[in-house]
């Protein structure tokens, strides 16, 4: 208890939390250990709180097919994590369509400043999309940006590389 209670004073957090995070691993360790080999392999971590349900689903799944700890395999805990754990959605995506690759981290964000844009401009009419840009634009580099001097820009419209839900094609990766 008294070590719980500092790991939670070092930590910002309850002491219960503590406990949790505790109980969360011992649970998670109890599993053979091909088991958790397995899910490392996919890149689960059991010991997080929101594997719970899936720590009970593989026990579930030990117990009825009949293997005792010892007795599970690599196949056979591949087979049982494969049947209780979800592929993470990016794994999904990726394994799914190998048209697309992922972005790197600056794509990501010039994606979601584009996103912004379009989305603040959703209402506005076609012919009036331009100026109302600049005008925020223009209060934006006032305001936060600290620019009070003239600024010339002049715009291209151009195709992304970028297709309109955020992927790259692997052609353009190239």
């Amino acid at each position: 208890m008294a070590a719980a209670e500092s790991i939670a004073v070092a930590m910002g957090c309850d002491e219960r939390t503590v406990r949790n995070i505790i109980a969360d691993y011992e649970r998670a360790a109890s599993l053979p250990d091909a088991v958790i080999q397995a899910a490392h392999a996919k890149g689960i971590d059991l010991s997080q709180r929101k594997y719970r349900p899936a720590i009970a689903a593989i026990e579930s799944a030990i117990g009825i097919d009949g293997h005792r700890q010892e007795e599970i395999d690599a196949d056979e805990a591949n087979r049982i994590v494969s049947n209780v754990l979800v592929m993470p959605p990016a794994q999904r995506e990726h394994i799914q369509d190998e048209r697309f690759v992922p972005l790197t981290r600056e794509e990501k964000q010039h994606f979601v400043v584009r996103m912004k844009i379009r989305t603040a401009l959703t209402n506005i009419e076609a012919d009036r999309k331009l100026s109302v840009l600049l005008a925020a634009l223009e209060e934006e580099m006032f305001d936060v940006w600290g620019f009070t001097g003239l600024v010339t820009v002049t715009i291209t419209p151009r195709a992304s590389g970028l297709t309109l839900d955020g992927r790259k094609r692997r052609e353009d990766a190239a």
